[in-house]
């Protein structure tokens, strides 16, 4: 009996991935240079916050005076403004500006492979290999950063994570659970996180990250639907890597070493055997993973972890999940 499959984990070898700095700088790498996600390629100065204060602002020092972070940078009206961060003030047409002190930007390979090409002062290209992780839907947008992957897929404990890690997830992409609502979203908004991935949301919560350009990423689609124990174990493995995510592939691209697994099989159509990992589209078990038991000539008997006794479920209301 053959199913439709349905492969989340494809490994991909002879991908290009291009790093660029964020400002014109020095690129150290050279053609050719093998790298590791830790290497550095290259380096730029970049400013990394802007305060722009109404034209009413009366400064307490001259333009382009320097200012350490909490201290007064003069006066809106009656209310006292005060640096959030190192910085210069001045001043373009009627707006005030200040601009936090420029640092160095170091540039990281981020994956693992060979320099195949360097555009001078601004950009690497790297073959690489990676393992892509496919999304059923996704918002359009692209963005990469370190993944923080939520230790526990229990929904009660989603929120609590969150604050735990509330200081350490801004511009970073967080793996919620299998389901993430409204509330989440907001809260993951407010920290500032580029990016979320969960099992499912709903269509309320996933247009709210859309309007906000957040990246979202759900691997089993709209409602409440259980993500593969597999693919969960990869992410997991993986937390506090640096990935890309590609909104508009809907997939999200892990950075591999070359003896990875070599998961490259995309056959349509899978021959059903007894342990396979399958996802069930039948009510009342829709969205639930489970493993085949045995295979009948029209269903096939499946076991639930949740579930002491095997279900019966007719074909073709099955996936294979690979």
């Amino acid at each position: 009996m053959l199913i439709p499959s349905v492969k989340k984990l494809i490994y991909r070898k002879d991908i290009f991935v291009e790093r660029t700095l964020p400002a014109k700088g020095t690129i150290s790498a050279k053609v050719g240079d093998a790298v590791e996600p830790f290497t550095k390629l290259g380096i730029s100065r970049v400013s990394y916050g802007e305060m722009y204060i109404d034209s009413k602002f009366k400064p307490a020092k001259i333009t382009d005076s320097y200012f350490y972070s909490g201290k007064p940078l003069g006066k809106l009206g009656l209310k006292a403004v005060t640096a959030p961060f190192d910085g210069y003030i001045h001043q373009i047409d009627t707006k005030w500006v200040f601009k936090q002190e420029e640092r160095d930007f170091w540039l990281l390979s981020g994956v693992w492979g060979a320099i195949a090409d360097v555009s001078k002062d601004k950009a690497v290209l790297i073959k690489t290999q990676v393992v892509d992780v496919h999304f059923i839907i996704s918002t359009n947008i692209e963005v990469q950063g370190e993944l923080i992957v939520f230790p526990n897929p229990s929904e009660e404990l989603e929120m609590h994570y969150l604050e735990n890690f509330s200081k350490g997830v801004y511009g970073k992409i967080l793996y919620i659970g299998s389901f993430v609502d409204k509330r989440m979203v907001e809260r993951a908004a407010e920290l500032g996180v580029s990016g979320i991935i969960a099992g499912g949301t709903d269509v309320s919560s996933f247009n709210y990250v859309k309007k906000q350009g957040i990246f979202m990423g759900l691997l089993t689609g709209f409602g409440h639907m259980k993500v593969s124990k597999d693919v969960f174990t990869f992410l997991n493995n993986i937390s506090n890597r640096y990935v890309f995510a590609h909104g508009e592939n809907n997939i999200l691209r892990v950075p591999v070493t070359e003896d990875a697994g070599r998961v490259t099989n995309m056959t349509p159509f899978l021959e059903v055997y007894k342990g396979m990992p399958v996802l069930v589209l039948q009510k009342p078990y829709f969205g639930w993973y489970g493993n085949v038991e045995a295979v009948n000539e029209s269903s096939v008997i499946i076991k639930f972890e949740e579930k002491t006794e095997p279900v019966e479920i007719g074909i073709p209301n099955i996936l294979a999940v690979e």
